[in-house]
């Protein structure tokens, strides 16, 4: 079972201009503007049952987004 609290994510301001106007979008298919929904809250602080109840999810398909993307973030500090 995953825990409650997701890894930090750092998001670069640009970064979350681009999630946001993601989920803003009309014309984004729903599944991108979910996960750029969790991400965006993830990176605002908010554990997975509180992600999950926001955005009407379950609270393992939160935590499992948020999980890739903390891997790759992390990925990314260690070659740049």
């Amino acid at each position: 079972m995953p825990k409650s609290a997701p890894k930090a994510l750092h998001l670069a301001e640009g970064e979350r201009q681009q999630l946001q106007q993601l989920v803003n979008r009309h014309s984004t298919p729903q599944q991108i503007a979910i996960r750029a929904s969790i991400i965006l809250l993830a990176d605002a602080g908010r554990n997975h049952q509180e992600i999950g109840r926001e955005l009407g999810i379950s609270r393992d398909m939160g935590s499992s987004e948020v999980m890739v993307i903390s891997y790759f973030n992390q990925k990314s500090k260690l070659t740049a």
